[in-house]
C-alpha cells in the first residue's frame, strides 16, 4: 500500500497544473450553475420575505359605494380581525415642477391622496419604512402638511425629501362628482415609499400617489371622496373565508371587494416567475454543458494516469489499487472544483435577485443558500467522481491486454475514397467517425452528444426568443384587442353612455363594470360586459364569450385555481346569498381592462353585465368603464383632449405586470445562445486538440508518405466539418421542434393562442456560420500538427 500511495502522490505532484486547470473548469461551470439556481430561489422568495418583514395587511377592503369610516369600528369587532386601519381618499391638484397650486383642477390629471384617521396604517402595520427603497421618514401624525410619495410622484413632480408641493384639495359634489371648490395647502415631502402592490401594476397604473396623516383627515373632512380599509387577520389562512361571511352578515347592503395579500403575493410570484425560470434554465444549461466538457477532461486525465496499467498489473497491483492511482488527480480536481464553485456562487450572489424582486429584496449583498449550494456541490462531487471512477474501471480492465486492435473501416468512408474525393477529406472523415486503433479517442461519442445538445438548445432558444418578442410587442397576442379603455371618477352617467354609443369616432363600444365574484367559495375579479355597438373587448382563446345570463368565461390561471375547464359548471353566490349556476363557455385573456386591477392577463372572469348586476346588487346599474375601438383617422391623443373636461381618463394598450416581466427577460434566450456557442466551441476545441495529440502517429505516417502541410491542415479541417455536419443534421430539426414545444407549453400556461415563430433566415445562417467557426477552430490544432517534425514522432513510437 505504501508503494501505491507514493505512486498516487507522485502522479498528483507531477500533474499539479493539470489538476488546477481541471478544478478551475469545474469551479467556473459549477459556480455559474449554482449562482443561477440560488439566484432563482432568492428571486422567487424575495416578496414573501419582505411581505412578512413589513407586516403587509392581510386584506385590502374596498366597496363600490356606501363604505365610510363609520363602518370601520363595526368591522374591527369581527372575531377574525386582529387590527384595522381605515383610509380616506382625497383628490388633490399639484402645481407642476414646484409651480403654484392650480386654481382649477383637471380631474383627469389629479392625484389620489390617502390618509388614515387612526394612524395605524404605515406605522403599526403596512410599514413602508421596512420595505427596501424607502427614503426619508414617515410623516408626523400631528402634521397635516407632511406627506410621503411614491416613485411615480417623484418622477412626475421632480421632488425629493424636503421638497414642497403647492397643492389644492378638491371638493366634489357627492352626487355628480363634479368639482365645486378647492382648498390650497403646501405639502412637504418627507419620504419616498413603494407600496408592495405597486410592484405588480400594469403600465397604465403607474400613477402618482400621496400618503397623508391623521391630522390631514381632521383638517379636510368634507373633501373625502371614498373609503378603504387595511385589515390584519388573526390567522390569515384560516380566517379569510369566515371573515368574508361575517362581513356580509354585518353589512349585507354593501358589496365589498376583498383583496387578500395572498393573491397579491401570487400575482407578484407570477410576475417574477420569468426571471426565476430564466435563471433555472440558464443554470441547467450551464450545468449540462459543463458536465459534458468536464467529463471529457476527466476521462483524458484518468486515461493519462492509467497509462502504466499493464506494468502495475504485472508487478501485482490489484484492480482497486490501479483504479485508485488512476483517479487520484481526477478526484482531487473534482473536490477542489466543487469547493471553488461554492465560493464563486457566493461571490456572485449580490447580482440577485433580478427584476421586480430586486426592488423588494430585504437582505441585499452576499448570501449563502445552504440548500442549493449544499445539494449542488454534493451533486458535482458525486456525478463527476462517478464519471472518473467509471473511466478508471474501463481502463483498468485493459491491463495485460494488447492495446492495439485493428480499426474497422466504414463503408461510407470507402465509398468516399472510391468516388475520387481528396485524400485529406477521406482521412479527415475517418478521423471524425472512427476511434484511433489504440482506443484513445474514447471521448468521441461525448463530443458528438455535446455538439448536438449545444446546437439544438441554441435552436430552441432562438425559436422561443423570436416567439416571445413577437408576443410581448403585439397587444393582441396577450388579449388587448381594442383601442382604448375609458374610465370616469364615478363611472358613466346614462347620458354619457348614450353619447359614447353614438360617437362616430368609435367603430366599437362595450360597456362594463367591475365586481368581485364568489365562484365555488373563491373570490374572483370579474367584469360584466355588454356590447353597445360593433365589437370591442376581450376575445375567447377557447370556446366563446358569454352571451346569456347563465354563462361565464374565465382566464387560464383562474380555471386552474378553480379546477375547472371549458364546458364545466360553477356556482356563483350573490351578495344576498342567492346562488346561480354558470356554465363555463370559454377561456379568455383579461389584460387590465381597468386601471384599478393589477392581475395578469390569465386571471379573472367575464360575465354579461346583467349577470354582474344580479350578483352585485350594490352596483345599482352603474357603468364604470367602456372599451372602445377607434375609427380610422381617430387618435388616442385627440380622444384624451376631448374627454378630459368630463373627468374621463383614456388608457391605450398596456402590458400587465407579468407581460412586462416577460419583456424584460426576452433577451435571456439570446444570452443562453451566446453561452452555449462558447461551450460548444470549447467541446469542439477539446476534441480537435485531443484528437490531434492522439493521432500523432497517424499524421506522422501521412506526412512521411507525402502529405504536405496544407493537406494535414485540410485533414483536421475536414474532421471538424464532418463532426459539425453530423451534429447539425440532428440538432437543427431537434432545436426547432424543441423551441416550438417550449413555446406551446408557455402559451398554454397563459391561455393564449399565439403560434411559435421560427426565424427562417437565422436557421439558414446557422449551418454556414457553424461550419465557418468549426474550420476556423481547426486551424490552430491543424497548424500544430503540420509543424510537428515527423522524425520526432516516429522515433518516440
Amino acid at each position: 500500500m505504501t508503494a501505491i500511495r507514493r505512486c498516487a502522490r507522485r502522479r498528483l505532484r507531477d500533474g499539479a497544473w493539470g489538476v488546477v486547470a481541471l478544478a478551475l473548469l469545474i469551479g467556473l461551470a459549477g459556480g455559474a450553475a449554482l449562482a443561477a439556481l440560488a439566484g432563482a430561489r432568492r428571486t422567487e422568495t424575495a416578496a414573501p420575505r419582505v411581505w412578512k418583514r413589513s407586516a403587509v395587511a392581510d386584506i385590502d377592503l374596498s366597496a363600490n359605494s356606501g363604505f365610510t369610516s363609520f363602518d370601520g369600528p363595526r368591522i374591527a369587532k369581527l372575531p377574525q380581525v386582529r387590527d384595522l386601519s381605515f383610509l380616506q381618499g382625497f383628490v388633490v391638484g399639484v402645481g407642476e415642477r414646484g409651480g403654484p397650486a392650480p386654481a382649477t383642477v383637471d380631474l383627469s390629471h389629479a392625484v389620489t391622496m390617502l390618509a388614515s384617521p387612526d394612524g395605524h396604517f404605515g406605522h403599526t402595520f403596512g410599514r413602508f419604512d421596512a420595505i427596501p427603497g424607502f427614503v426619508g421618514r414617515m410623516p408626523d401624525p400631528e402634521r397635516a402638511d407632511e406627506v410621503v410619495v411614491n416613485p411615480t410622484a417623484v418622477r412626475t413632480f421632480g421632488v425629493h425629501p424636503g421638497s414642497v408641493l403647492h397643492a389644492t384639495v378638491v371638493t366634489l359634489d357627492p352626487t355628480t362628482y363634479a368639482p365645486t371648490g378647492t382648498v390650497p395647502i403646501d405639502l412637504t415631502v418627507v419620504g419616498i415609499v413603494v407600496q408592495p402592490n405597486e410592484l405588480i401594476n400594469t403600465q397604465n397604473q403607474d400613477l402618482a400617489f400621496l400618503l397623508g396623516t391623521p391630522a390631514f383627515t381632521r383638517r379636510f373632512p368634507k373633501q373625502v371622496i371614498f373609503g378603504t380599509a387595511q385589515i390584519r387577520l388573526r390567522d390569515p389562512k384560516r380566517d379569510l373565508r369566515p371573515f368574508e361571511a361575517a362581513l356580509h352578515r354585518e353589512l349585507p347592503d354593501v358589496t365589498f371587494n376583498v383583496r387578500p395579500a395572498s393573491r397579491d403575493l401570487a400575482v407578484f410570484g407570477h410576475a417574477v416567475r420569468p426571471y426565476a425560470d430564466a435563471l433555472r434554465i440558464f443554470g441547467a444549461v450551464v450545468a449540462l454543458a459543463g458536465l459534458l466538457v468536464a467529463t471529457q477532461a476527466l476521462v483524458r486525465v484518468v486515461r493519462a494516469d492509467a497509462v502504466d496499467q499493464a506494468t502495475l498489473w504485472a508487478v501485482g497491483a490489484t484492480r482497486g489499487q490501479r483504479g485508485a492511482i488512476a483517479v487520484t488527480r481526477a478526484w482531487t480536481a473534482v473536490v477542489a472544483g466543487a469547493g471553488l464553485a461554492v465560493v464563486i456562487a457566493v461571490a456572485a450572489s449580490p447580482l440577485f435577485p433580478l427584476g421586480l424582486a430586486r426592488s423588494v429584496e430585504p437582505a441585499r449583498g452576499r448570501a449563502f443558500d445552504a440548500a442549493v449550494l449544499g445539494a449542488g456541490s454534493a451533486a458535482i462531487v458525486v456525478v463527476l467522481a462517478a464519471a472518473a471512477a467509471f473511466a478508471a474501471w474501463s481502463f483498468t480492465t485493459r491491463a495485460g491486454r494488447a492495446d492495439a486492435s485493428p480499426a474497422r473501416r466504414g463503408r461510407s468512408i470507402d465509398r468516399l475514397a472510391r468516388a475520387g474525393v481528396s485524400p485529406s477529406a477521406v482521412v479527415g472523415v475517418r478521423f471524425a467517425y472512427q476511434p484511433a486503433a489504440d482506443g484513445s479517442s474514447g471521448t468521441l461519442a461525448t463530443t458528438v452528444i455535446g455538439l448536438v445538445a449545444a446546437i439544438s438548445v441554441v435552436g430552441a432558444a432562438l425559436v422561443f426568443s423570436a416567439s416571445l418578442n413577437r408576443f410581448v410587442r403585439t397587444p393582441a397576442q396577450y388579449g388587448f384587442t381594442w383601442s382604448a379603455t375609458l374610465e370616469g371618477i364615478n363611472g358613466f352617467t346614462p347620458d354619457q353612455v348614450d353619447r359614447l354609443t353614438h360617437d362616430q369616432s368609435f367603430v366599437g363600444v362595450t360597456a362594463g363594470t367591475r365586481g368581485a365574484l364568489m365562484l365555488d367559495g373563491q373570490q374572483v375579479d370579474g367584469y360584466g360586459l355588454k356590447g353597445l355597438r360593433g365589437s370591442a373587448g376581450p376575445v375567447a382563446t377557447k370556446g366563446r364569450l358569454p352571451s346569456s345570463p347563465n354563462e361565464i368565461a374565465l382566464g387560464a390561471q383562474t380555471l386552474r385555481d378553480l379546477h375547472r375547464s371549458v364546458g364545466d359548471t360553477i356556482t356563483a353566490t350573490a351578495n344576498d346569498d342567492s346562488q346561480m349556476r354558470l356554465r363555463i363557455v370559454g377561456r379568455t385573456l383579461l389584460p387590465a381592462l381597468s386601471q384599478a386591477t393589477a392581475l395578469g392577463a390569465e386571471y379573472g372572469a367575464v360575465i354579461t353585465l346583467d349577470t354582474l348586476y344580479r350578483l352585485n346588487g350594490d352596483t345599482n346599474g352603474t357603468v364604470e368603464l367602456a372599451l372602445v375601438d377607434l375609427a380610422p383617422g381617430s387618435t388616442l391623443g385627440e380622444l384624451r383632449r376631448r374627454l378630459a373636461p368630463d373627468g374621463i381618463s383614456v388608457a391605450g394598450p398596456s402590458k400587465p405586470g407579468d407581460i412586462r416581466s416577460y419583456q424584460h427577460v426576452s433577451s435571456t434566450p439570446l444570452l443562453l445562445v451566446a453561452l452555449l456557442a462558447i461551450l460548444g466551441i470549447g467541446v469542439l476545441v477539446h476534441l480537435l486538440v485531443t484528437s490531434v495529440r492522439d493521432r500523432r502517429r497517424d499524421l506522422a505516417i501521412l506526412k512521411a508518405i507525402g502529405f504536405a502541410r496544407r493537406q494535414v491542415w485540410a485533414t483536421v479541417a475536414w474532421q471538424a466539418a464532418a463532426l459539425v455536419i453530423a451534429a447539425l443534421v440532428v440538432a437543427i430539426p431537434l432545436g426547432i421542434a424543441g423551441g416550438r414545444r417550449a413555446w406551446q407549453a408557455f402559451d398554454a400556461y397563459l391561455g393564449s393562442n399565439s403560434q411559435p415563430s421560427v426565424p427562417v433566415i437565422t436557421f439558414v445562417a446557422i449551418p454556414a456560420a457553424t461550419l465557418v467557426v468549426a474550420i476556423a477552430i481547426a486551424a490552430f490544432p491543424a497548424r500544430a500538427a503540420a509543424r510537428t517534425p515527423t522524425a520526432v514522432v516516429l522515433a518516440a513510437e
